[in-house]
């Protein structure tokens, strides 16, 4: 949708008037649910808000290289125990310091009975001792080997387990204490956007005085509020806003998020006898779809076509995987070669706006797939209802809408064992790669263990439990008072930001 001429005339005017420095407005899709409760999700939106408030021991950048946050070092003291060493000059926002057994009374928090609800307390399960050894020092057991605990961390808050104590979860929730950049202020029951301050011991340190997060949650509302003057940044733009966006004025920053955009098969629980269990016509449906297309018309070549589960930026990704190739003659002979000769019939059940332009992307798919004889019904479901499928494998037809996101640890590893007979009611399932992943979980030696995740990643690709697509990426644009603006799988990197003179 393409903002009208009038909004961006008065654009132009706001962009010649004078600008508050002293806050940072940034619209975004949503407030967080659980408020000032990090452990209820991982990932945008509430992410957004959280990254302001809150620091985990590590963190992982675009690249998906893993640096420090709260810790500086770690190292494996054997396969099953992780030592991290802490910062020494990090405070809370009430003033109390961060210590190594301020950090475990955190993580320990995900370990009661209690937390059992919340999302996060399932990344903590194979953990069995968290202990400081030294005022800073912190010692990680695991039950079995982990390779990538450190990049687990990095989606770890920690908060100020004496404050949770203290004010309960629904108190902590309207009064979070972390060691952000930025500290609560108001969730803005009253005016609708959460008010947020400088933290100035913060160990990150933000240039800019106030923070203001506005949940809109449609992206032409956002991208409304950006070009009336209303916010500074306007966050998750749809690709067909950049080009008003661009033409008022402003800029544009993107990010390659670590996911990749697939129809994924419903291979295991699910009829045998159902075409998709031919590998020859996942394949066929494969050579069929024209990605390239897909990611310069559609995408306006904002992401990249992908033959792949994994990203550029994850690790595990395998250079040498082809896209597949367009072929639609090659694909009619594997179809026929697999007894389909007289076409197939499919019904997929899809989730949309979750990526850019999802929804023409999957229209696209299905016109690509009827050109070789290859019907497929479309099914838009809400993401309530997705979520309830995609957990008990519900699914009441072929194929279904699945994001392969690596961005919690930016490793092809986390979405392999979310395809593995491992997941709770599998929708693929493949029993002689189980083996195969448990040996690549319990790899330390860094290369070796980087060559066995881009070989597994390779037999994914063959296999076919998906169509990939093409890569995700998320764009925010800008106003121009605006010097540096950076960002993270997270969001924005606020404490990065900078306004001109």
């Amino acid at each position: 949708m393409k903002a009208p001429r009038s909004l961006l005339l008065f654009a132009s005017l706001v962009l010649a008037g004078p600008s508050d420095a002293a806050t940072l407005r940034v619209a975004i899709p949503a407030l967080p649910a659980s408020l000032g409760v990090p452990f209820t999700a991982v990932g945008q939106p509430s992410t957004a808000t959280w990254s302001a408030l809150f620091d985990a021991l590590t963190r992982l950048e675009p690249d998906g290289s893993l640096k420090p946050a709260l810790a500086t070092a770690w190292a494996p003291v054997n396969p099953r125990l992780w030592r991290f060493t802490l910062r020494n000059d990090v405070k809370f926002h009430d003033g109390t310091p961060l210590t190594a057994q301020a950090v475990a009374d955190s993580l320990a928090i995900l370990r009661t009975k209690e937390a059992a609800k919340f999302y996060l307390a399932s990344e903590m399960t194979h953990l069995k001792a968290i202990r400081a050894t030294g005022p800073l020092t912190l010692e990680v057991e695991t039950d079995v080997p982990d390779a990538i605990l450190p990049r687990r961390m990095s989606i770890l808050p920690i908060v100020s387990a004496a404050a949770w104590a203290m004010k309960g979860e629904a108190g902590f929730a309207q009064a979070p204490v972390g060691t952000g950049p930025y500290k609560l202020v108001d969730w803005g029951r009253g005016s609708g956007s959460a008010k947020l301050s400088a933290a100035a011991d913060s160990w990150r340190k933000p240039n800019i005085d106030a923070l203001e997060l506005i949940p809109l949650d449609s992206a032409i509302s956002r991208l409304q509020a950006l070009m009336s003057g209303r916010v500074d940044v306007a966050a998750r733009m749809n690709n067909e806003d950049i080009a008003p966006a661009k033409d008022g004025g402003f800029k544009l920053a993107s990010l390659e998020a670590p996911q990749v955009l697939s129809l994924a098969f419903k291979l295991a629980g699910g009829n045998p006898k159902s075409p998709v269990a031919d590998q020859r016509v996942r394949q066929a449906m494969s050579m069929a779809l024209n990605r390239p297309g897909i990611a310069t018309q559609i995408l306006q070549g904002l992401a990249k076509p992908t033959g792949q589960a994994a990203s550029s930026n994850t690790v595990g990704y395998t250079a040498d995987i082809p896209v597949p190739p367009y072929d639609p003659e090659r694909a009619k002979a594997l179809l026929k070669e697999a007894g389909y000769g007289s076409g197939v019939t499919l019904t997929a059940e899809v989730m949309v706006g979750v990526s850019p332009a999802d929804d023409l992307i999957y229209q696209q798919v299905v016109q690509d797939l009827g050109r070789i004889g290859v019907a497929v019904t479309l099914r838009t479901i809400p993401y309530a209802v997705w979520l309830r499928k995609y957990s008990a494998n519900d699914w009441a037809g072929d194929m279904f809408s699945l994001t392969w996101d690596s961005s919690s640890f930016y490793d092809v590893i986390r979405v392999i064992g979310n395809a593995s007979c491992a997941k709770p009611s599998p929708f693929f399932c493949d029993a002689t790669l189980t083996p195969v992943i448990a040996a690549v979980d319990a790899e330390m030696d860094e290369s070796k263990r980087l060559r066995a995740l881009q070989a597994l990643n390779a037999r994914y690709a063959t296999l076919a439990p998906a169509l990939f697509l093409v890569t995700v990426s998320h764009h925010y644009g800008y106003t121009p008072k605006i010097r540096t603006l950076s960002l993270r799988n997270s969001g924005v990197v606020y404490e990065g930001v900078t306004f001109n003179p």
